[in-house]
């Protein structure tokens, strides 16, 4: 994901948190937490599957 994707999502939840009271504009910053946790989520799963990978070819070459 780009940083500016991140700032510009930032940036209108921002001025619809403080300049506005809409369902709306509440569920875009809604979306922004989602889509951010989603994005944590898989960037740490994927760096434990990669660690178990490192793990298990490290143990293949230590039983070898």
């Amino acid at each position: 994901m780009k940083i500016d994707n991140i700032l510009i999502d930032f940036f209108i939840c921002f001025i619809a948190t403080h300049f506005s009271d809409s369902v709306f504009e509440y569920c875009i910053l809604l979306k922004w937490v989602m889509y951010n946790f989603f994005y944590f989520v898989s960037g740490a799963s994927f760096a434990i599957s990669s660690l178990l990978i490192e793990y298990d070819l490290v143990n293949a070459k230590i039983h070898k």
